[in-house]
């Protein structure tokens, strides 16, 4: 942090190149341009979070994609920023990539890149089944990503160059998962059609209980709870990753948004034909909130259903009302953003908190 606050920052990069178990096998640096510019861009989405855009210096074609070369299908890089004090270089790793895409301009490579979700997304054509695949019910959910992660299908981003069948599994890294899910299982048979994607498994469990599932910056999938799935201020006790205020030359140029759009009626619902169907309306009515009922009248969102699964109807029924409450509290953290510049700050990431004080802008 002292590193961060000096007048005169300097910054590395480091390019590491690895093997399929992610193991170093090479690393760049010298040949990073300086002269061209580069990217990083980190959104707080499901399964897919990173991408990036670098330029190397091409020294005797070295770089060009190839078979022999460390820019080609499939093939992996780690990302590192460093900040440079005294003899000293603090490094922050900025997450694990595949490349998707590679510019030759005379002497210089342009390459994009995509983090390791893009192998279940289909963002890099991976990650596809090619038959129906049944995960039983009562499997627990860590299981159940732990298996699909080390599934040996033919769709996997790894081949046998001598038979042209997969013979790797998805991703070998361990993945992150919180205990929780160790003891939480399927209530009933979850269907994964062929042709669809691995992330779509991943996603639609990760909505369904609260979860964040991601790459960390370490190419480790994580499974994890919300700050904010058990109770509306999980946030409040998240430590700050830096605070920034109007008076510091690390703020500047500072824009608010305010957004009138939210919603505060939610309903969801099932819909079975067999079953006595069930539903539940969560409505906000916090004095607190500028978009309560009494303030802002009804603003309801479109009714949400939700797949009847094998247990009692007054436990679907807390099912329905969990996620319509969930669903609501989402809306009424929705009203206002900000944009502003600041230097780079490697350890900042999504989904973590931050202060700002700002006079003029209120805040």
């Amino acid at each position: 942090l002292s590193a961060l606050r000096q007048k005169h920052r300097r910054y590395k990069v480091r390019l590491e190149l690895l093997g399929y178990y992610e193991n170093v096998v090479g690393e760049i640096t010298r040949d990073l341009s300086r002269g061209a510019s580069g990217s990083i861009t980190i959104n707080n989405e499901q399964i897919t979070r990173r991408s990036c855009n670098l330029s190397l210096i091409n020294v005797e074609k070295k770089y060009l994609p190839s078979p022999d070369s460390p820019i080609w299908f499939n093939r992996k890089f780690k990302l590192w920023i460093g900040i440079v004090t005294g003899k000293h270089t603090y490094w922050w790793s900025y997450g694990v990539f595949f490349t998707t895409k590679a510019t030759c301009d005379g002497a210089t490579l342009n390459i994009q890149g995509i983090d390791k979700g893009g192998a279940l997304d289909g963002t890099i054509k991976t990650g596809m089944l090619d038959a129906e695949n049944v995960i039983e019910r009562g499997t627990t959910l860590t299981n159940v990503i732990k298996d699909t992660l080390m599934w040996n299908e033919f769709s996997s981003p790894y081949l046998n160059h001598n038979t042209g069948s997969s013979s790797y599994p998805v991703d070998p890294i361990k993945p992150i998962i919180d205990t929780k899910f160790d003891s939480i299982t399927t209530q009933a048979e979850i269907t994964i059609n062929a042709n669809d994607y691995i992330s779509t498994l991943f996603s639609s469990i990760a909505d369904g209980y609260g979860a964040d599932a991601y790459y960390n910056t370490n190419g480790h999938f994580v499974f994890q709870t919300m700050a904010d799935s058990s109770r509306i201020d999980g946030y409040r006790f998240m430590s700050r990753q830096w605070n920034f205020a109007d008076t510091d030359e690390m703020y500047s140029n500072a824009s608010i948004e305010y957004n009138l759009d939210g919603f505060n009626v939610v309903t969801v619902y099932t819909n079975e034909s067999t079953l006595e169907n069930v539903s539940y309306t969560a409505a906000n009515n916090n004095p607190a909130s500028p978009l309560r009922l009494d303030s802002a009248g009804i603003r309801r969102m479109s009714d949400i259903e939700i797949p009847y699964v094998n247990v009692s109807q007054d436990e679907m029924e807390g099912r329905c009302k969990a996620y319509a409450d969930y669903l609501l509290m989402k809306e009424a953290m929705k009203g206002m953003s900000i944009t502003f510049n600041c230097p780079i700050l490697p350890h900042l990431d999504v989904n973590r908190t931050i202060g700002i004080t700002d006079k003029w802008l209120g805040l």
